[in-house]
């Protein structure tokens, strides 16, 4: 082979055009192979990822198949005399759960909530669902026939246990390893079974098993169309119900959090049906403004819906003041006074009430003294005699107002904190 040749660059010498030239045309050589080659990549992904959607529809599928099985009922009657007779065979099968769905529309014209039930139902049993008469349950046959068994709470002086340790040797420790291996196999064999390797999905706990009979400690929805499902354990949405109820507006917020108010709606289930806890997403007349949970309702029972921020009530908070001073004839304590002030005004062509708190230190230590100054005391009511604005047992202060369109409402906020000079407080902004 002949010796290669190697150029020396010279430092001192000035690439001419040619060498420009030159230089340009193998930059482009080289960037026109690698974007062949990232293009080429790119179609090769993109078979591949055909080829995985396919595989992942036969295993699917298989896997469908796999988990069908057939039985042979036989059925002994006994007869007065011989005739026709009709046989229905009704039976119990794992895989089939469901979980409750809502859409709340609130339609805030006519103050009244629409409420949609959904069932979010899944067929994991092997059998396909053509043309069913669906009827879902909320009885749970998995919790038992009744309440668990309390055990006795045992309190006792604790004693050591003596704990021999073997010695271990490095034999011991192969044989242990190997021992380890093959407790793990049958597990690992199990879940290639199932899924081919992969792990496969828990299902949720908030599902609820099917159940074919009601009884006094359950409630059925029996579903009013046919319904298809096949039994590949995907979510099918089936309609339960829809209600529409009145509801109570009411704007909630915390402006030392956020100045912000939130609109919440409530109302009263005045249908047969009970809410389950399930998910919900909430619309604005027919804007979606927010997905969140509703907690199980029972018939006649009272429920908030949060419908999420409303720019239309606005809210303002800023400290107008915070000054200390000392106190005391040998000015041997410190009075630390906080002035703020809450604007709020509603840009709405309705009366809206809105509720916000504001918080009020609470004092732990008998040497540490809070005094609120505005509000007065006297405008403070209690529980049992709520006035305009109201005080918690931890020092929150909650105001309720009713505001008219385009009112705009200041509320002041003073109190003050006193303590020795030389003690250090920790809490205080």
């Amino acid at each position: 082979m002949p010796p290669t040749a190697v150029a020396l660059w010279d430092s001192r010498a000035r690439p001419t055009l040619d060498d420009w030239q030159k230089l340009y045309a193998y930059s482009e050589d080289t960037f026109g192979k690698i974007a062949t080659e990232q293009q080429s990549l790119d179609n090769q992904r993109e078979d591949l990822k055909a080829k995985q959607t396919a595989l992942e529809q036969q295993l699917n599928e298989v896997r469908g198949a796999r988990g069908k099985s057939y039985k042979t009922v036989t059925v002994r009657v006994a007869v007065t005399e011989p005739g026709r007779l009709d046989v229905t065979l009704k039976y119990a099968v794992p895989g089939a759960s469901w979980a409750p769905s809502y859409d709340a529309r609130l339609h805030a014209a006519e103050r009244a909530v629409e409420l949609s039930y959904f069932g979010l139902v899944r067929n994991g049993t092997g059998e396909d669902w053509n043309d069913i008469a669906l009827t879902l349950s909320t009885a749970r046959p998995s919790l038992g026939g009744g309440a668990p068994e309390l055990r006795p709470w045992i309190v006792d002086v604790a004693r050591p246990i003596p704990v021999e340790m073997p010695v271990v040797t490095g034999m011991m420790m192969r044989k242990e390893a190997a021992r380890e291996e093959v407790r793990l196999q049958p597990f690992n064999v199990a879940a290639d079974a199932a899924g081919g390797g992969e792990q496969r999905e828990e299902k949720d706990a908030s599902f609820l098993a099917a159940a074919v009979q009601a009884g006094v400690t359950s409630a059925t929805f029996k579903i009013s169309v046919a319904v298809t499902i096949p039994a590949n354990n995907t979510t099918q949405k089936v309609s339960i119900a829809t209600a529409k109820l009145a509801a109570n507006l009411q704007y909630q917020a915390t402006p030392k959090v956020m100045e912000t108010a939130f609109l919440s709606a409530y109302a009263v289930n005045n249908t047969d049906y009970p809410f389950l806890a399930g998910a919900m997403n909430t619309f604005l007349d027919e804007t979606f403004v927010a997905a969140s949970r509703l907690k199980t309702v029972m018939p006649g029972e009272k429920f908030e819906l949060q419908l999420g921020a409303d720019e239309g009530i606005a809210i303002k908070r800023k400290l107008v003041n915070r000054f200390t001073e000392n106190t005391g004839l040998t000015s041997k304590g410190r009075r630390i006074t906080y002035e703020f002030l809450v604007t709020i005004t509603n840009n709405k062509k309705t009366v809206e009430r809105v509720v916000f708190k504001e918080p009020v230190p609470v004092s732990r230590n008998e040497k540490i003294e809070v005094a609120l100054l505005t509000p007065a005391g006297e405008d403070v009511g209690a529980k049992e005699n709520p006035k305009e604005v109201t005080r918690e047992e931890d020092g929150k202060l909650v105001w309720r107002l009713d505001l008219k369109p385009g009112e705009k409402r200041e509320v002041p906020l003073k109190f003050s904190v006193e303590y020795p000079a030389d003690l250090n407080v920790s809490g205080l902004e």
